[in-house]
């Protein structure tokens, strides 16, 4: 009749025994886990045999681990690769560059010597001349050229007339 008493504690005994043996292979899990991770953080990829070794062995040192793989051209050309393709702008095929009114722009013209210059200018700028107005500060008349927006100028050029350069221009010295 003694024997029932012990045997319910020898139960309760033998299964604290496998909880304790779970939580000590859990932690190693773990730490695998845990490794794992970390090497395909810092390496791309899943530790090999040789890693994995090396992390069982007692003299392991993670913290030393962790610096070696920390510095070098891999892995700061693993966090390029990264970074870079998160922050890569992709342009949706609707959006449509528009320069800022307020972008200097330039355009050759023949100077009264004949001599190439360039003339800057912003467009929507407000002009006395209504041909002008709000465009190039210069006529198809003056130069012989059309300057259509975001093109290269169609027509044949001409020298400038020096008065009329002084009437629709300022000479702007850095």
């Amino acid at each position: 009749m003694r024997v029932r008493p012990i045997l319910p504690l020898l139960v309760l005994a033998c299964a604290l025994a496998l909880v304790a043996g779970d939580t000590r292979a859990a932690k190693a899990i773990g730490d695998y886990r845990y490794f794992r991770a970390l090497s395909i953080d810092l390496l791309g990829r899943p530790p090999t045999r040789d890693e994995l070794a090396q992390l069982e062995s007692p003299e392991f040192s993670l913290d030393a681990w962790l610096d070696t793989h920390l510095t070098g051209p891999q892995y700061a050309e693993r966090l390029r690769r990264i970074y870079m393709d998160t922050l890569r702008l992709e342009v949706g095929p609707s959006f449509q560059f528009v320069p800022n009114p307020l972008v200097l722009r330039r355009q050759q013209i023949l100077g009264p010597d004949g001599e190439p210059m360039f003339v800057y200018w912003r467009r929507g700028q407000r002009r006395v001349d209504p041909a002008s107005d709000g465009d190039f500060c210069l006529s198809p008349d003056d130069t012989g050229q059309q300057y259509p927006n975001n093109a290269a100028p169609t027509g044949t050029p001409r020298p400038v007339a020096k008065s009329v350069l002084d009437a629709r221009t300022v000479v702007v010295k850095p």
